[in-house]
């Protein structure tokens, strides 16, 4: 008789925790990755190119960038830099602790895929990092409410009105759609077409301004001034 097959393995998704050693925020955080059997931590709290080798090394499925107060130009480097290690698209989730700051727009901007506020709860921890080991991006009225917050005031980016004027009219009204945290099926519902039609027009506007996911298109959307903060 045939021995029984072992179960295969669950997968395990790699996370890396990489940013200040003295944030309380990203050391509790870790605390709550670390204890979820799903994940395999590492935290690194080194600098330049020792950081970088171990992210290359490990190929993490997402990384928790930490932050450093004062100091967005800084966490903004480390993004890119991560994103350049990995030598694939990045998963990249930011921390942010109190309200939406300069660091938190320079992360999004660099390329983060989201943020997880320091406070949040255990099981909002685990969902947010678990979506964006699959690749999901984090969307919906919180996550939009968060980013609104971010780009109250946002400088204008030079170039973005000409960028904006690749769109088409239709373009326009599904990315600012986006930019206030509808799914792609509320989309559809308010413009009265399909769910199809909706993810074509939302890959002509990603491919046209050059941008990932939807976090970057809202992050474009603000600074482009085509949406406002408490605008209709």
């Amino acid at each position: 008789m045939m021995p029984r097959a072992r179960p295969a393995e669950r997968y395990r998704a790699r996370i890396a925790v990489v940013g200040g050693d003295r944030d309380p925020g990203l050391h509790r955080t870790t605390g709550v990755l670390e204890s979820e059997p799903s994940f395999d931590v590492l935290t690194d709290h080194s600098i330049g190119r020792d950081r970088l080798t171990l992210l290359d090394r490990a190929q993490p499925d997402v990384v928790l960038v930490g932050r450093f107060p004062g100091r967005p130009d800084l966490i903004a480097l480390m993004a890119r830099e991560v994103m350049d290690a990995s030598g694939r698209t990045a998963r990249l989730v930011a921390l942010a602790t109190g309200a939406p700051d300069a660091e938190l727009r320079a992360v999004l901007r660099a390329g983060a895929i989201g943020f997880l506020r320091a406070d949040a709860r255990r099981a909002t921890v685990i969902e947010v990092i678990l979506r964006a080991a699959e690749g999901a991006v984090p969307s919906g009225s919180t996550a939009a409410t968060t980013l609104a917050t971010a780009f109250a005031a946002p400088p204008r980016q030079p170039g973005a009105g000409a960028r904006l004027g690749q769109l088409t009219r239709r373009e326009r009204d599904v990315l600012r759609l986006v930019a206030k945290g509808l799914s792609n099926g509320e989309i559809a519902a308010q413009l009265v077409v399909t769910t199809s039609t909706v993810k074509t027009h939302m890959n002509a506007i990603l491919g046209k301004l050059g941008l990932r996911d939807r976090v970057q298109a809202t992050v474009f959307a603000y600074e482009s001034g085509l949406v406002r903060p408490g605008g209709p």
